[in-house]
C-alpha cells in the first residue's frame, strides 16, 4: 500500500483543531472571562492557537497579539480599516506606515479622547500622511479592530499597546468569515463617515 507523501503545508497558519463555527467564539470569549475571575498561568506565557481555516484566538501577555497584528498588515496587499481605542504601540504604528508607503490603503478610526494622551501614535501616523478621523455621535469609541483587504478580521479586548502585550489579560480574534467581515466593514464605514478628521 502506497503511503500518503503529501507534505504538510508549513505556510498553512493554522494548524491545530478546528473550531466548527462562529458559535464557538461565544466559548471562547467565556472561557477568556472565567480566567479574568480565576486566574491562571495560561495568561503569563504563550498560549496554543485555537484554530480552524477561519478562526484563530491569541492571548496576552506576551502570546503572540502583536505579532499576529503586524504579520496581517505586512501581507496586506489592498487596504487596511482600523478602530482602535489606545494606540501606543510604535511596532504596530511602523507596519501600517510601512503598508501606506508600498500603496495599501489605510485609514484609521480613533476615540477622540486619545487625540492628546501621550505616548499615542496618532499624530506620528497623521505626520506619515495617513487618513485619521475621530468618532463622533458615540460616548466611546471602545472597538477594537482591523479589518484586512476586506477578507479577514483581527478584533478583541487588545489595544495597540506595551501594556495589552506585556501585561494585561487580553484576547485577539482572527476571523475570515465573508459575512462578519461585511458586518465589521459596514460598521466601521459608519462610523468613518462620521468622524471627525484628525487632528
Amino acid at each position: 500500500m502506497k503511503k500518503n507523501s503529501k507534505k504538510p503545508n508549513s505556510n498553512r497558519l493554522f494548524r491545530t483543531q478546528p473550531i466548527r463555527s462562529l458559535k464557538s467564539i461565544g466559548f471562547l470569549l467565556l472561557g477568556f472571562l472565567l480566567g479574568a475571575r480565576y486566574p491562571s498561568k495560561i495568561y503569563y506565557q504563550p498560549t496554543p492557537l485555537l484554530s480552524s481555516d477561519f478562526l484563530e484566538a491569541r492571548f496576552s501577555p506576551r502570546g503572540g497579539c502583536r505579532e499576529l497584528i503586524v504579520d496581517s498588515i505586512n501581507k496586506a496587499e489592498k487596504q487596511i480599516e482600523v478602530a482602535i481605542y489606545c494606540f501606543s504601540s510604535k511596532e504596530i504604528a511602523n507596519a501600517l506606515i510601512a503598508a501606506h508607503r508600498r500603496g495599501v490603503i489605510v485609514r484609521i478610526v480613533a476615540d477622540r479622547s486619545q487625540r492628546n494622551v501621550k505616548n499615542q501614535q496618532l499624530a506620528y501616523l497623521h505626520k506619515n500622511k495617513i487618513p485619521i478621523r475621530l468618532a463622533r455621535k458615540v460616548r466611546i469609541m471602545h472597538i477594537k479592530t482591523l479589518i484586512i483587504d476586506e477578507k479577514y478580521v483581527l478584533t478583541g479586548s487588545y489595544n495597540f499597546t506595551n501594556s495589552a502585550e506585556e501585561k494585561n489579560a487580553e484576547i485577539l480574534l482572527y476571523i475570515k468569515k465573508k459575512k462578519f467581515t461585511n458586518q465589521c466593514k459596514d460598521n466601521w464605514l459608519g462610523l468613518w463617515e462620521n468622524g471627525k478628521t484628525f487632528p
